[in-house]
């Protein structure tokens, strides 16, 4: 396991929206930590991203490609749909309130 306690989780960006991703370069999905930027800062090196891949619009985040979303899924990283039976998740908001906030620290 990569920490006691991990708090590193991934979203289902390309399964929610699969027109968005039709147009990028790359069907992905959000990395985001509700602990601290450190922390996803070494999560993602683990899994071979780079830090100047490390994004701050909507909250502090890595875009993920699906091969290395399933990778961090086996590394322990949570998987944190957007909507559960069509609604919004409480859990995948609360996530990305967090990884707002944590730019500001």
């Amino acid at each position: 396991m990569y920490l006691n306690r991990m708090a590193i989780y991934i979203d289902n960006f390309a399964e929610e929206f699969p027109t968005m991703c039709k147009y990028q370069r790359m069907k992905m999905s959000h990395m985001m930590s509700d602990t601290s930027l450190e922390e996803l800062h070494q999560f993602a090196e683990s899994l071979g991203l780079k830090r100047s891949w490390f994004q701050r619009s909507g909250g502090a985040h890595y875009d993920v490609a699906m091969g290395k979303r399933k990778l961090a899924l086996e590394k322990g990283a949570v998987d944190l749909p957007i909507r559960i039976g069509g609604k919004p998740n409480k859990e995948w908001t609360r996530v990305v309130s967090i990884a707002r906030k944590l730019l500001k620290e």
